[in-house]
């Protein structure tokens, strides 16, 4: 399964594996979000290829996450990718849907780090 969640006390822990597609993780999202209303999330990206996605890519995410019915706006988003590419592309998704003031994510290199910031 490209993405599994469990929840752990607040924070909803989703993790997309290597096989996980730009479309995949719009849509999970998507289908989602409602349930996570009221914790906080972090996304593990470490696994996925990131030499398979692209700016366009991030495009399509933000296309399907931001005409959702029904998406719940202020949830806390964590997004965890070790590496350059992943980061790099993780803080594209990160600013261009920021500045709408729906989504509140942050993008970091360390899960414990990411977890403080989901608490705070």
């Amino acid at each position: 399964m490209p993405i599994t969640t469990r929840i752990v006390k607040d924070i909803v822990f989703n993790q997309a594996d290597e096989q996980t597609t730009a479309r995949q993780l719009g849509e999970y999202i998507a289908m989602h979000a409602s349930e996570w209303a009221n914790h906080g999330v972090i996304w593990d990206l470490n696994n996925v290829s990131w030499w398979k996605m692209t700016s366009f890519n991030v495009q399509q995410v933000i296309g399907i996450v931001s005409t959702t019915k029904d998406m719940p706006q202020g949830i806390k988003t964590a997004i965890w990718v070790e590496s350059n590419l992943g980061f790099a592309l993780s803080r594209m998704f990160e600013m261009l849907t920021s500045n709408n003031g729906k989504y509140i994510i942050m993008v970091f290199r360390n899960q414990d780090e990411a977890i403080a910031w989901l608490r705070e």
